[in-house]
């Protein structure tokens, strides 16, 4: 994935969240092996949590990048 998505300053936070997500991953495919859906479905709602906190640092990036878009199309300089 790329980090790009994300604002320079949320990067490392956001490789972060990716690396978390990767582990929940894969504990959720290690607990549904061994029967343990419930600790399953823990880390599924980790992932989840993960995915909600990813979305709103690119929503925020996508924001920021749309301002600055009408700004220079306006010709106002920053």
């Amino acid at each position: 994935m790329s980090l790009s998505y994300f604002k320079d300053d949320d990067q490392e936070k956001a490789d972060q969240l990716l690396n978390q997500y990767d582990y929940n991953m894969m504990q959720s495919a290690l607990n549904i092996k061994k029967g343990n859906f419930r600790d399953a479905g823990a880390n599924h709602r980790e992932m989840t949590f993960i995915c909600d906190q990813l979305q709103y640092m690119k929503n925020e990036k996508e924001t920021i990048d749309q301002i600055i878009q009408e700004l220079k199309d306006r010709n106002i300089q920053l």
